[in-house]
Formats: C-alpha cells, sequence, structure tokens
C-alpha cells in the first residue's frame, strides 16, 4: 500500500516539475532597456532656444577710416548692449550701454604690444586704447579697448557688397628702430595716427 502511495506521490512530484518547467519556458525573456528619450514638444522648445541664442540683429552705420574714407552700411551684431568699464572722478564703473542708444564709437589712440621677432624685425599689434563712446542722452565714456566687444573685426554689407574693417593693424619694427608703416610713434609705443584702412569712428543711425 506505501509503495503505491509513493508511486502516486513521486509521479505527481513529476508532472508538477513539467508544468512548472513549461511555465517558464513560457515566460518571454527580458528585454535590454533601451535609453530615454525626450517627448518631441520639449525638442522643439530646444530647437527655439537654439535660434534664440543665435538671434542677431540689423545695425545701419556710417564709418570714417583713418586717411578720411567714410563707408555706410549695415552690421549685424549678436548683442543689444555693450558691458564696458569706464573711469569717472577716479572711480571704476562698470555700465552696461543699449547699442539702440549710441551715437557713436571714437578711437583716439593705439598702443603697440610686441608680437614675434624674425629677421627682418619685430612685429607689434596695434590695439585701440583711448576710445570715447558716446549716447544719444549726450553722455560721454572714455575706455581703453574694444576686447570682448563686436566693434574689433566689421562685416559691413552695402549695394557694393561685403567690406571687412578692423580696428586694429600689424606693424613691423625693422632693426634699424624704423617703422615698415612710416607712421610715427609716441612713448611706450602709442599712436595717434593709424593704418589708412583701419577704422577711427562708428556713427549709429
Amino acid at each position: 500500500m506505501s509503495h503505491g502511495r509513493n508511486a502516486l506521490v513521486s509521479s505527481t512530484l513529476q508532472i508538477f516539475l513539467i508544468l512548472v518547467s513549461l511555465n517558464l519556458w513560457a515566460i518571454d525573456t527580458p528585454k535590454e532597456p533601451s535609453l530615454p528619450y525626450l517627448p518631441n514638444e520639449t525638442n522643439e522648445e530646444k530647437k527655439k532656444d537654439s535660434k534664440k541664442e543665435t538671434r542677431t540683429f540689423t545695425q545701419s552705420i556710417n564709418v570714417k577710416l583713418c586717411d578720411g574714407r567714410e563707408v555706410s552700411g549695415t552690421i549685424e551684431l549678436h548683442k543689444e548692449e555693450l558691458t564696458l568699464v569706464h573711469n569717472k572722478d577716479g572711480i571704476n564703473y562698470e555700465k552696461k550701454i543699449e547699442l539702440s542708444n549710441l551715437t557713436s564709437i571714437t578711437i583716439l589712440s593705439w598702443e603697440g604690444r610686441k608680437g614675434k621677432k624674425n629677421k627682418e624685425g619685430t612685429t607689434y599689434q596695434f590695439m585701440p586704447l583711448d576710445i570715447v563712446i558716446k549716447e544719444k542722452t549726450g553722455d560721454t565714456f572714455h575706455i581703453q579697448t574694444l576686447k570682448e566687444t563686436e566693434f574689433l573685426a566689421l562685416s559691413l554689407k552695402n549695394r557694393n557688397g561685403i567690406a571687412r574693417l578692423f580696428a586694429f593693424w600689424v606693424d613691423l619694427q625693422m632693426e634699424s628702430g624704423k617703422w615698415f608703416s612710416k607712421i610715427p610713434t609716441n612713448k611706450n609705443n602709442q599712436r595717434e595716427e593709424c593704418h589708412p584702412d583701419v577704422w577711427k569712428q562708428i556713427k549709429f543711425y
């Protein structure tokens, strides 16, 4: 009797294991998780933000070069304001000026910054040193650099095409001490005269 019972239990256990085995094979193998993605709306917003960051606006100007020539046209700017540091009564101030409020930028002098030396002499890069900025309000600001602005190199566009205009130039001081450009220098390699093709004044309209 016990032998029959043991055979029944063994048979039942085998059937149970077979069923469990079949159920296990029926379960789908888990898939490797995929990376999450942003909804289309968010991607569209990103595109809009990107367009905002690269937005430019057009400004009409008249440019006076160092030899007296003048040229008018438009330039594209990426910033609507100019951040400058100026001195008033011996105190340095940082000020932001809306470009729409500007009337002119005038360079009064340049300073030579020593560069590389070669067999012909030593190169100097002459950068704006004394700059006067005027606002429509009549306020005037003296600054000492145009670095970090969009005015060191301008792409002026008019009906003739596009002209690249610079606020600086490179000169060569020969071994004899004379300058290749023949432009006279003051103390500390400062100049009030400039290269004929360099811009000296910008007027805004």
